[in-house]
């Protein structure tokens, strides 16, 4: 059965579709041997489409149409991303970096044990003091956290690849005064206790609740799409899910809304979405 793929289609969506898209994929590119590993690829194939994984595995999305079209994948005409992975420029910003202020974290145990470690990521961010950096230590460069964090215009991210399977990526948190003052974040990764006081003190007729957990993708995102379109705006949304949805969290940056999300483990997070 052939299937219409494009630089937008992620990972998860084509080896659902065929069961020998795995082995094809990881001819393309020894970073994506990581596919073999249900673990690894129960984590990454959700969060990265072909354009993002062209620039992990260093290669072009003519090379994922050689690979996929045999097994019946149909290519869109246009293909806006390059075909190669350009060399990203030094920023000014990295070469001034204090190395004597950068913190790092390494996720590559956490990944191998299946753990999420956005959350993480994300706290480790927030408690960044001015001056601070962030390093993050991965075996491939972690295009969809990147993409989240300049997005939402919380950082600027640069990544240095160490080894074919070392890469750090710096994150420079922004501090300039009125960031700090003015600028809103749409989400936040709370405590169990911080997300309890906000639940508590929604009333009960204006709280929705929608469990996600169990849909296929890209199903979970649609139907939370279609309840924030519906939602009032005295009206709140209490989201059930499997995973930290970063896509969900890019798609809604640009809406007036704020976004608890609670992480109790990496099968169990919950949401509330309200607007601002």
């Amino acid at each position: 059965m052939y299937m219409k793929i494009s630089a937008d289609t992620r990972l998860s969506t084509i080896l659902r579709h065929h069961r020998d898209a795995v082995q094809a994929i990881a001819g393309i590119s020894e970073h994506f041997k990581k596919l073999h590993n249900p673990i690894l690829r129960k984590l990454m194939a959700p969060r990265v489409n072909l354009a993002q994984a062209a620039k992990i595995g260093g290669c072009s999305l003519k090379d994922f149409q050689q690979a996929l079209e045999p097994l019946g994948f149909e290519f869109e005409t246009t293909i806006d991303t390059p075909d190669k992975t350009e060399k990203e420029m030094i920023p000014d910003w990295f070469k001034q970096i204090d190395r004597n202020q950068i913190v790092s974290y390494d996720v590559r145990a956490e990944l191998t044990r299946g753990d999420d470690p956005l959350s993480n990521i994300l706290l480790k961010l927030d408690e960044l003091t001015a001056g601070q950096s962030l390093c993050i230590i991965n075996s491939l460069k972690p295009e969809p956290l990147i993409a989240l964090i300049e997005k939402n215009k919380r950082g600027k991210c640069y990544t240095v690849e160490v080894s074919p399977f070392e890469f750090h990526t710096y994150i420079q948190k922004l501090h300039t005064p009125n960031q700090v003052a003015n600028r809103h974040h749409p989400y936040e990764m709370v405590s169990e206790d911080q997300f309890e006081l906000v639940l508590k003190s929604i009333p009960a007729n204006k709280l929705k609740s929608l469990d996600v957990r169990h849909l296929e993708m890209p199903l979970p995102m649609q139907q939370i799409m279609a309840a924030v379109q519906s939602q009032k705006k005295d009206e709140s949304l209490h989201v059930l899910h499997q995973r930290v949805p970063v896509h969900l969290l890019e798609a809604l940056d640009s809406l007036p809304l704020s976004i608890q999300i609670l992480q109790r483990s990496d099968s169990d997070v919950q949401l509330i979405i309200q607007h601002t």
